[in-house]
């Protein structure tokens, strides 16, 4: 029973790590706005992924149309990119991985104590503690959604759940690899 109920752990708390991914449009079709995705990544971690392949991690970005402005920590200053440089732009919520985290081990949880309490009968009379299957049914469902929890909250507040946003090339075609970054030297 034990390793089921690893197993299931494992899946739940992978499921927490989900993401949604959202388009950014220029020309005024549906999508994210820049400004959208400025104020989604305010305080919070983002990955921007740039057409060359390298991957800047920040904590403080600026969308606009032409260009994008981030904080890097190993220059200890702020650096500007072209915006029709970046592939995708991914910001890391942990207060909604901490809340689907929950929400996945309470749910993963009480599955488990119901199918561990609808697994056993009635406890002998004379035990250390004896309970019926009744008291059962009510008792291991609220016992495992909590236990889960405490392991889920947390995990799922390290992994985060992700708003990828994607971005539509500016003039239509296959964006070159070359991007510069204002101050690299």
């Amino acid at each position: 029973m034990a390793r089921q109920l690893l197993l299931l752990s494992i899946c739940v708390l992978a499921l927490a790590g989900c993401s949604s991914t959202k388009t950014v449009s220029f020309n005024g079709g549906g999508g994210a706005s820049p400004s959208e995705i400025t104020k989604a990544a305010t305080g919070k971690h983002s990955t921007i992924l740039l057409t060359d392949g390298r991957e800047i991690s920040t904590t403080s970005l600026q969308v606009a149309a032409d260009s994008t402005s981030y904080y890097n920590h190993k220059t200890d200053r702020f650096e500007t990119v072209a915006t029709s440089d970046i592939l995708e732009v991914e910001v890391t919520h942990t207060g909604r991985g901490a809340l689907a985290g929950l929400g996945a081990g309470l749910v993963a949880g009480a599955a488990v104590g119901l199918v561990r309490a609808l697994s056993q009968g009635d406890d002998p009379p004379g035990s250390l503690i004896s309970l019926s299957k009744d008291q059962k049914l009510f008792i291991f469902p609220i016992a495992h959604a909590f236990s889960l929890s405490l392991v889920s909250t947390p995990v799922g507040a390290i992994i985060g759940l992700d708003d990828k946003y994607v971005f539509e090339s500016q003039d239509n075609t296959n964006r070159p690899g070359s991007v510069a970054v204002a101050g690299e030297r």
